[in-house]
Formats: C-alpha cells, sequence, structure tokens
C-alpha cells in the first residue's frame, strides 16, 4: 500500500492500518475486522479501510455482506469509482 492510502491518518492510526494488511496477509480475519473498525471510528469515509473491510468480511464467508460493504464504498463519491484499490479488491470477491 502506498503512502497515499494512509494520507491524513496520525502515525499511530498508519501503524494500525499496516497492521490490518499484515493481519489480513496472516488470516487473522477478527483481528484485522477490529483494526478496520477502530480506524473507520477515526476515518469513517476512508476509502482503502471500508474496501479492506468489505474483503476481510468476504474472507470470513460473508461473501454478500462484503461485496455490499464495497459497493457502498463505491458508490460515496465519484473519486472512490477511479481508485484502484477498491476495483482490486472488488475483483477479488
Amino acid at each position: 500500500m502506498n503512502s497515499k492510502s494512509t494520507e491524513g491518518m496520525t502515525v499511530k492510526d498508519k501503524h494500525t492500518f499496516q497492521a490490518m494488511l499484515g493481519n489480513y496477509d496472516e488470516k487473522l480475519y477478527k483481528e484485522a475486522i477490529k483494526k478496520c473498525d477502530i480506524l473507520l471510528e477515526n476515518y469513517p469515509g476512508h476509502t482503502e479501510t471500508m474496501a479492506f473491510k468489505g474483503l476481510i468480511t468476504s474472507a470470513l464467508g460473508n461473501t454478500k455482506e462484503g461485496a455490499d460493504i464495497l459497493k457502498k464504498t463505491m458508490m460515496m463519491n465519484m473519486a472512490n469509482m477511479k481508485n484502484s484499490t477498491v476495483w482490486h479488491i472488488y475483483g477479488m470477491i
């Protein structure tokens, strides 16, 4: 993930975001979801966090809910429709 995905976050939240990615890679999905929720409390519209929450929710077996989260993310604003991370995750679900 490039630094643009964590732009505007505090250093602590950037570390939380990186830890969430690590949890996903290690298949620690419940821990990753907890980190997503923490980040979304502080940054409710953070595109990449919302997209990863959809991906992780899908990985937990809730494919429809994960896809719904991702669609909601995409429809929030036009910039999200152009976000390559969102489209990549959409393809993975």
